[in-house]
């Protein structure tokens, strides 16, 4: 967390996808050259380390983020503490803003 260093990666043989297509999303079978591809760059990886310690110094507290990558921007879907943590008895998480709740553009590249 410190040093943001990758100590370990884990490929899975991905077999379905899912794709954009007019009207919606479809699910497809992964091209066979590309089932044991990682989903993320080393560098998308870093970005969205980065973005979760960030987010936790702000929130003061442990959190579970859903981000998802569109092109080269980097958005965040979902912030929320990982309650998992807790004892159940801080409820300090509920008085997160909602405008920290709801999915924004962090970065884009050019």
């Amino acid at each position: 967390k410190n040093t943001f260093d990758i100590v370990d990666q884990r490929l899975g043989n991905k077999e379905r996808m899912t794709v954009a297509v007019p009207g919606g999303t479809r699910d497809v079978d992964v091209p066979r050259l590309m089932r044991r591809n990682p989903s993320l760059t080393d560098a998308q990886v870093l970005k969205i380390a980065r973005l979760g310690v960030t987010l936790e110094a702000q929130m003061g507290w442990p959190v579970d983020v859903e981000c998802a990558y569109a092109h080269s921007a980097l958005y965040l879907l979902q912030c929320r503490p990982i309650t998992t943590l807790r004892d159940g008895s801080d409820s300090s998480h509920d008085q997160m803003p909602e405008a920290r709740r709801q999915g924004l553009v962090i970065e884009r590249s050019s």
